[in-house]
């Protein structure tokens, strides 16, 4: 007891001394082995009220011994004092120099490692922004005044940039929807008390003390609106932050919603004896947390704080909707309308819920069956008016574009653009960009597929031989232009055959005399099976190969050159092509012979020449010789078809 009373803690309390001195001789005195005294000192009211916001600053480096001298602080003290304080320190770790990051460096995933980091002074990060949030929510609903609003909306400016910062961490996650349980409670009508015959008393130790500043007389009549309003924005802002922190999955999104999907609507496109990514999120533990903690927000969104999905459908499609919180004159405003949803978070909630309740085999959503197009919600998220940095947006957000597009095309509704070209043509571009552009191949290929499917459904033949020439003559990318090809296969197979262009993708060659021609309306044939359409495409299809070009240049444009090859090949090998096109009259008329095929195979002898006088165990030659390889037996298959039909066309 004596050293107690001649600790300098003990000793310098007011009124010995005044507050300013005794929050000096703290500053100097204060260590982890004082922290037990000073939480017992902090018991009294009036020494936490006068000093408590000034502790702050002083407890949270000493973090966790500290945690419940801050608690103290949090229950006791001037809450209004106190949450400026709490709120100035958000904002430091905001702006610190580190983040919680995965730490592999390709974002891929792996079993053993969890995508958060472990160094000291992250732990340390992450403790105090749990800690600053626990205080959070006990500092808010002691805040008694007409606008409490006001002091929200500033905690939520100061919150949302520090958890970016540690986002990806399961304790941040826990301590946000620990804090939207404490306010949603908050902002909920209390019920009223229910008589008992058994007395229970009343725990004195923990208590909150009342507002020294409280102001006299009820809330602001549309406070509980407002709180409400500003909770659900809040919600979806966390939301956005948390989707797109997540380390990558098979180098898409961290929740890779369009693999899994695919994996479970059309298995047949999965590759055989690889992982489904499905079995990743149900085999990994912190995928299988990843998976939780979305649950865990869409029950937030859904029970706790009343956010109805006509709302969620409006925010996330509706190329309108803002993403302010704040009105422009930078004050409050008096209508909860005026506290829009993150467009990004409500997306994310969009794409969460219909993917958990399709993964678990439940029933359609009645949200995918708006009137919202997916043209739409391409245009508001992918690329800017001019499509400038298509590919470039974060992979969640690809992600989450494409699963819906998919989503809509599986409803069997026809809802993915509206009528007219125009609309339909810059669609299909910023999906094609996409697929062009985006770094992950994951999502390049799902992308592809997209495209692919949306141009497939257009009922106007015409439409579709627009789009497929204006990207073999104006595409910068050679990628696309591959596609390209593709899409025109499928389409003149389609016309001449009894197969869609889906089916024909995937037979394009043994197509034999006995196949009728497709009659159906959508897919009638007019365009894709007259040879003057093969003939205006055919300077694009088979271009002028130039023998000026340089090994590297060459290489670039190579898959363009097999993809017109093997079209090629196509229309030689099948009777029904060959003779609908008439060919020998064709290659002869459009110079192919003299432009593409001739040039090619003089590159090819060329390319091949350069490669053998290398060293051939440099590993980087690997590829070249295989691209080399692969060029020479085209080319062998393509003579080989040509001078099976009597083509004219001397053999080499």
């Amino acid at each position: 007891m004596a050293e107690v009373q001649s600790n300098p803690l003990v000793e310098a309390l007011p009124p010995a001394t005044d507050y300013i001195t005794y929050l000096t001789i703290l500053e100097y005195n204060l260590t982890k082995e004082q922290l037990p005294l000073l939480e017992e000192l902090l018991q009294d009211i009036a020494l936490t009220t006068n000093i408590g916001w000034d502790l702050v600053h002083l407890l949270t480096p000493l973090l966790p011994e500290s945690e419940a001298c801050l608690h103290a602080v949090a229950r006791l003290g001037n809450p209004r004092e106190v949450i400026l304080k709490v709120t100035e320190l958000l904002e430091v770790i905001s702006t610190s120099g580190y983040s919680m990051e995965s730490d592999d460096e390709d974002g891929s995933v792996d079993a053993t490692v969890p995508d958060y980091g472990s160094s000291a002074i992250m732990a340390g990060q992450l403790l105090e922004f749990t800690t600053l949030l626990d205080m959070i929510s006990i500092l808010h609903p002691r805040i008694k005044t007409k606008n409490p609003s006001r002091f929200l909306i500033n905690s939520f400016e100061a919150i949302l940039p520090a958890y970016a910062r540690v986002a990806t961490q399961p304790a941040a996650v826990a301590a946000i929807l620990k804090l939207l349980e404490s306010l949603s409670q908050a902002s909920r009508p209390q019920l009223p008390p229910r008589r008992s015959e058994t007395a229970i008393p009343q725990q004195k130790l923990g208590q909150s003390a009342s507002d020294p500043e409280a102001c006299a007389g009820p809330m602001m009549p549309e406070e509980k609106g407002l709180q409400i309003r500003l909770l659900q924005s809040f919600v979806t802002h966390v939301m956005e932050i948390y989707v797109e922190s997540l380390s990558s999955v098979n180098e898409g999104s961290g929740f890779a919603w369009v693999e899994r999907f695919q994996e479970k609507w059309q298995p047949e496109r999965t590759v055989p004896f690889r992982e489904k990514v499905v079995s990743k999120f149900e085999r990994i533990e912190y995928l299988k947390d990843r998976d939780s903690t979305i649950q865990q927000l869409l029950n937030r969104v859904t029970y706790s704080l009343g956010i109805s999905w006509d709302q969620v459908v409006v925010a996330a499609t509706d190329p309108e909707s803002q993403v302010l919180i704040l009105s422009e004159s930078g004050e409050l405003g008096l209508s909860p309308s005026e506290y829009p949803l993150s467009r990004r978070g409500t997306l994310y909630l969009l794409v969460a819920k219909s993917m958990v309740d399709y993964l678990e085999n439940a029933e359609e959503l009645d949200e995918l069956k708006g009137s919202y197009l997916h043209a739409d919600v391409v245009r508001s998220y992918i690329g800017d008016e001019a499509l400038g940095g298509i590919g470039t947006e974060p992979f969640a957000l690809i992600d989450s574009v494409l699963v819906l597009g998919f989503r809509i095309l599986q409803s069997g509704q026809n809802r993915l653009y509206t009528s007219g070209d125009v609309k339909f043509h810059q669609y299909l571009q910023r999906l094609s960009l996409l697929s062009a552009n985006t770094p992950s191949s994951s999502l390049r290929y799902q992308a592809h597929l997209l495209t692919t499917a949306a141009l497939q459904a257009n009922p106007s033949e015409q439409a579709r031989y627009n789009f497929i020439r204006d990207t073999l003559e104006h595409c910068p990318y050679e990628n696309l232009k591959v596609s390209a090809v593709g899409w025109l296969k499928d389409e003149i197979v389609a016309a001449t055959t009894n197969k869609t262009p889906e089916k024909a993708s995937v037979e394009q060659s043994g197509l034999t005399d006995k196949e009728k021609p497709l009659l159906d309306s959508t897919h009638s044939g007019a365009v894709f099976a007259s040879p003057e359409t093969l003939k205006s495409l055919a300077p694009h299809i088979f271009p002028i190969v130039s023998l000026e070009l340089d090994s590297e240049g060459f290489q670039a444009q190579l898959p363009f050159y097999l993809a017109g090859l093997n079209f090629m090949y196509l229309l030689y090998s099948s009777p029904v092509l060959r003779n609908r096109f008439q060919m020998s009259d064709f290659t002869a008329s459009c110079s192919i012979e003299r432009n593409f095929i001739s040039p090619l195979e003089v590159m090819s002898h060329v390319l091949s020449d350069k490669l053998l006088a290398r060293d051939h165990s440099e590993e980087e030659n690997a590829t070249e010789i295989s691209d080399a390889q692969l060029l020479e037996d085209t080319l062998a298959r393509v003579r080989t078809a040509m001078k099976s039909v009597g083509s004219g066309i001397t053999p080499r």
